[in-house]
């Protein structure tokens, strides 16, 4: 009988055993890969990874001042290059001066009327032998020199003109560059022996008379600007 419950005592033994294996085999072990996660999240001092820098685009450049007259400049620089006489710069639309080879002359570029836009001049530094205005984006001719029609720039950005019709006959006149157009602002006419000075252009309303003093005073009140220039022709010795 007691061998019976000895028996007895082990088959139950052996039923428990064989219900609570399928429980153990339920939890498998961690993972290497898992162990190593759940310690990355939970160590505060871990360096947080870097964020992708952020991509700025490139800057656009800025237009060259120069680019709106570049035309013009290439017909001036191939002028130069070629040693066009006065016929041909004449002919092309270019100041007569340009054609003389014991000039040397080139170009600059100044905003005249403030509205942010340069002005191109060609001259040789002291006499301006041709101006262009922005008008709409495009270039436009305000003034033509030449030896006995001289313009030269003044130091309040005015343009001061000396024009000659003879020795009886001369014509001293300001002006100043508006909205891309060149606007006369003051003249003083020599007429034989009479100074007549005008508000605007000759002619425009009652001129006032002037002495050959007061005439001679207004005259030197000009402070005339010396350009920089970028140089586009040598000066060259005549015969050459």
């Amino acid at each position: 009988m007691k061998k019976r419950w000895i028996v007895l005592l082990c088959a139950a033994l052996l039923a428990l055993t064989a219900c609570a294996a399928p429980e153990m085999a339920a939890s498998p072990a961690p993972t290497a890969s898992s162990a190593a996660t759940t310690t990355a999240a939970a160590d505060p001092t871990a360096a947080p990874t870097p964020a992708e820098p952020a991509q700025t685009p490139a800057p656009t450049p800025a237009e060259q001042p120069e680019a709106p007259y570049a035309d013009l400049l290439a017909l001036y620089g191939q002028a130069a290059q070629e040693g066009w006489d006065m016929e041909a710069c004449d002919a092309a639309g270019l100041s007569l001066m340009c054609g003389r080879p014991e000039q040397a002359w080139g170009y600059a570029l100044q905003d005249l009327d403030g509205d942010g836009a340069p002005e191109l001049l060609i001259g040789n530094g002291r006499e301006i032998f041709d101006l262009y205005a922005l008008q709409d984006g495009a270039p436009k001719k305000l003034l033509t020199g030449w030896e006995r029609n001289a313009y030269v720039l003044c130091e309040d950005g005015t343009v001061y003109n000396t024009a000659s019709g003879g020795a009886a006959y001369t014509v001293f006149a300001d002006y100043a560059v508006r909205e891309g157009a060149l606007v006369p602002v003051q003249t003083v006419v020599f007429d034989t022996d009479a100074w007549t000075a005008y508000d605007g252009a000759e002619g425009e309303g009652e001129g006032v008379p002037l002495t050959e003093e007061e005439a001679q005073a207004w005259m030197d009140g000009h402070a005339v600007q010396t350009v920089e220039i970028t140089l586009l022709h040598e000066a060259q010795p005549l015969g050459e």
